[in-house]
């Protein structure tokens, strides 16, 4: 058989689970049209040398920021040398649409998202997707809407109710960007403004994404000791919409409340519920979310920055970041704020904390706030700043307690001060649980691997999951201590985030599938696989091709050139794609577009970078 390109001799972990095996894969344009054992009869012009090498599927990143690297040039230069081959941004609630002009600067300021270099916002999903065909596109895109955008556009910081009404600015902009293609939606229940959210304007959300055949991505409103409270909470919201839930980036915040993730892996295991999480017990997000919702609806987050220089909101806060996140730590700084009244300090901070009860009542019993006190569940030596905007760079990759001894000063004042120099643009890594968790949530069946990675850090303090999150889930827990297979833990990184996505033509090696392929190392590289490795780049990607087209050849990544805009079709078009009738078709016209005369498929025939076409070959996978 003939073929454009031959992936030759590797060891093939396939997407499926099943046990690895060898075989040279064979490619004609963007499809996988031979899959045989080696030595078998198969030519192309172009071979790729897989022996003694593992060959698998492009890796599907299920959860990822990358909203604004997509339009940077080797924005994705990070993740394509780590084997991923498509991107899911959109997550946590934040996307970069719709934002009416007004709201955009305010959105860019605290964006967790990454920086660019320009000024962004998006009207509509319609018009960044737009500018992504126009731009190009490095992998494959499958892009969601965030909620918690929406609801800014709309409303900006407020803590107000919004209208969710089948006619509603709300509902119209969901409707708006599923009719674009946009792929999914994502709530971030711990961001301002989206934990101002009410349960029915996230229940009529979700109901919008069950009727688009959309799944729902949600971080959940708490994952400290109110985790399982959090978990049954959006379950029950998934289960009266009907909408596919997944929460995103699993774990538990604070070595205290470990014992709350047995229950949750129990519950899940229960009720079937998918989720995504990252291989590390650290995460990265904004230092702004220290800073508890009550405040933020008494003016917005602008108005907060401005009151961190007084005193009396310095005190209030210094006590409340020493006491258990929960009912009894609010419950007691009311009494505290209680007994420091006076005329002076009450005009400076503002009415009494808000009680909140309409909104969190239905979730937690009574609960005012879901508020994750990171001070207090985790210490400020276990907070570490990796970004803050017009503050000295010297900050960053130290902790919070290391930046308060140098500075003379306590924890709590130095991390209002770098919050108010910066505006709130600051962002974090944060050291939350043990390996012994992480291994746990690891070995879940319900479980996928993904990065929830943020651009826009210092190379030097970018958390590792930026650059080497599946080469070292790969190393660490598949070669090493073998707390998966690594048939097992290809399968989380593609076949099943695939599934899940209603790609049903990527995440496996097999016929008619699309020809997104990695070839790594047997070791899967050595650089940045320690944990504590914030500096080097994942170095054991040999080959990759996305759609058939050549982006990695023995190591050197190309920048290439951008590729086309392909529509896509509704899940249940693509799942239905793989019949053998539409599958041979395909091979068919591939094949009468290939040259008669091949090379054997024998020696180590160099493979050139690109194979001489498009290698930003990816595709956004619309519904």
């Amino acid at each position: 058989m003939r073929g454009d390109i031959l992936v030759q001799g590797g060891i093939v972990l396939d997407g499926t689970g099943a046990p690895a095996r060898r075989a040279d894969i064979l490619i004609a344009g963007d499809t996988i049209i031979s899959l045989v054992p080696p030595r078998k009869r198969a030519c192309a012009p172009v071979i790729i040398d897989a022996r003694g090498r593992y060959v698998m599927p492009g890796i599907i990143d299920s959860h990822t920021h990358s909203d604004l690297a997509l339009l940077e040039d080797e924005g994705l230069r990070p993740k394509i040398m780590q084997g991923v081959t498509t991107e899911v941004p959109g997550q946590c609630g934040l996307s970069v649409f719709p934002l009416p002009p007004e709201r955009r600067e305010g959105w860019r300021k605290r964006s967790v998202i990454g920086g660019a270099g320009y000024t962004w916002g998006w009207a509509d999903a319609a018009s960044w997707l737009a500018d992504l065909g126009a731009r190009g596109l490095e992998t494959n895109v499958v892009p969601f809407v965030g909620a918690g955008t929406v609801r800014y556009g709309l409303a900006g910081d407020a803590d107000q109710d919004i209208d969710s009404g089948p006619d509603s600015p709300f509902m119209r902009a969901l409707e708006e960007s599923f009719a674009a293609g946009i792929a999914g939606l994502s709530f971030g229940l711990i961001y301002i403004p989206a934990i101002f959210s009410r349960r029915e304007e996230l229940l009529a959300a979700a109901k919008c994404a069950a009727r688009h055949d959309r799944p729902l991505a949600v971080h959940l409103r708490s994952e400290s000791n109110a985790l399982a409270a959090a978990v049954r909470e959006i379950h029950a919201l998934a289960e009266e919409s009907g909408a596919r839930l997944t929460i995103s980036h699993l774990k538990v915040i604070g070595r205290a409340n470990r014992r709350q993730l047995d229950d949750v892996l129990e519950f899940i295991d229960a009720h079937d519920i998918a989720f995504d999480a990252y291989p590390y017990g650290y995460g990265s997000t904004t230092l702004f979310s220290i800073i508890p919702p009550w405040l933020v609806s008494e003016g917005g987050a602008e108005a907060v920055l401005d009151r961190l220089n007084r005193r009396d909101v310095r005190e209030y806060l210094a006590a409340l970041w020493t006491m258990p996140s929960g009912n009894a730590r609010v419950t007691d700084l009311r009494n505290l704020r209680s007994r420091r009244k006076s005329a002076e300090n009450q005009e400076n901070i503002g009415r009494p904390i808000p009680d909140h009860s309409p909104k969190y009542s239905q979730t937690f019993h009574g609960a005012r706030s879901a508020f994750d006190n990171l001070p207090f569940e985790l210490g400020w030596e276990n907070i570490r700043i990796v970004y803050a905007r017009n503050a000295e760079q010297e900050i960053c990759g130290k902790t919070i307690a290391e930046i308060a001894r140098a500075r003379g000063t306590d924890p709590a004042n130095a991390a209002m001060d770098i919050l108010a120099a910066s505006r709130g643009d600051v962002r974090i890594i944060d050291d939350f649980m043990d390996e012994e968790a992480v291994i746990a949530i690891l070995r879940n069946r319900h479980g996928v691997i993904a990065s929830d990675a943020l651009f826009g850090a210092s190379p030097a303090a970018a958390h590792p999951r930026l650059h080497s999150c599946f080469p070292y889930a790969m190393r660490r827990y598949a070669l090493e201590q073998k707390i998966l297979s690594p048939e097992e833990a290809v399968y989380k990184m593609t076949g099943l985030p695939a599934a899940r996505l209603g790609l049903g033509d990527r995440g496996r090696l097999a016929l008619g599938y699309k020809a997104d392929i990695a070839v790594f190392d047997a070791d899967f590289g050595t650089a940045a696989c320690a944990a504590a490795d914030h500096a080097g780049a994942a170095n054991g990607l040999y080959a990759l091709l996305v759609n058939g087209r050549i982006k990695v050849n023995e190591y050197q990544y190309d920048p290439g050139v951008r590729a086309q805009l392909v529509q896509g079709r509704t899940v249940a078009d693509r799942m239905s794609a793989h019949s053998a009738r539409s599958w041979m078709l395909r091979v068919l016209r591939s094949a009468s577009r290939i040259p008669e005369v091949c090379t054997p498929a024998s020696g180590t025939a160099k493979c050139p970078v690109g194979n001489g076409a498009s290698v930003r070959a990816g595709r956004l996978l619309l519904q």
